[in-house]
């Protein structure tokens, strides 16, 4: 199985266009080109989604439906905070090889760490970056391997050809 961590694209900040609430936020222009950059790219890896979970929050939402077509299943354990272990289950739950998960910083930075057994592995995922975690049977704590990590600069370079 392969699990495709996906941060959310760049969101319009706090308190600008009347935005009060951080849940709210939505994508700003860039951040839409960011998502058809890549879908783009994605597609260009090979890279065919059987299932799409995503944050609930604006943003998040609105990446996943650039990248999965209105086939993004809300899920509450990649909001801002979630816990780790129920979005496991709701992961194993989910029928597919290539599951994505869109979501916020820090948490799915740590996520790709402890998916490889590793808390501290230091990686950080930029808005609209995305890291390809294998894993060899279910998905568990510590069992997965770091197959890839794409920056947003790369995407859009891979996306605009």
């Amino acid at each position: 199985m392969h699990l495709y961590l996906i941060r959310h694209a760049e969101a319009v900040p706090l308190g600008e266009q009347g935005i009060e609430s951080d849940e709210e936020r939505p994508l700003t222009p860039h951040g839409e080109e960011q998502c058809k950059a890549l879908a783009q790219a994605l597609k260009r890896l090979g890279v065919r989604l059987d299932a799409l979970l995503t944050s609930p929050l604006v943003r998040a939402r609105q990446t996943a439906e650039r990248l999965g077509a209105g086939r993004a299943k809300e899920c509450q354990s990649l909001a801002p905070g979630g816990k780790k272990r129920q979005l496991l289950e709701q992961i194993r739950e989910t029928k597919g090889d290539a599951i994505g998960l869109v979501g916020h910083n820090p948490d799915l930075s740590e996520l790709v760490g402890w998916f490889v057994g590793d808390k501290d592995a230091g990686i950080d995922l930029d808005k609209s970056g995305v890291a390809c975690v294998a894993f060899d049977g279910k998905p568990a704590k510590g069992g997965g391997v770091l197959v890839w990590l794409c920056t947003p600069e790369w995407i859009a370079a891979v996306g605009a050809k």
